[in-house]
């Protein structure tokens, strides 16, 4: 069983991955030539965005 100390660090490595993985996907759709890849990469972008938040929320409950 996880202590409360790892499962923070646990979250905020996930909550690094999640942002890491919307700037690349942000980056992506600014360098695609057709609009469905565009569209898909900010689509992806705003899910890892929205998992961030959802992440921090549960993060911010234990403080």
């Amino acid at each position: 069983m996880k202590t409360e100390t790892e499962a923070k660090r646990e979250i905020e490595r996930k909550i690094a991955h999640r942002e890491r993985m919307a700037d690349l996907e942000t980056r992506l759709a600014k360098l695609e030539a057709s609009t469905p890849r565009i569209l898909e990469a900010l689509a992806n972008a705003n899910r890892h965005e929205k998992a961030v938040l959802d992440l921090r929320a549960e993060l911010n409950n234990w403080v």
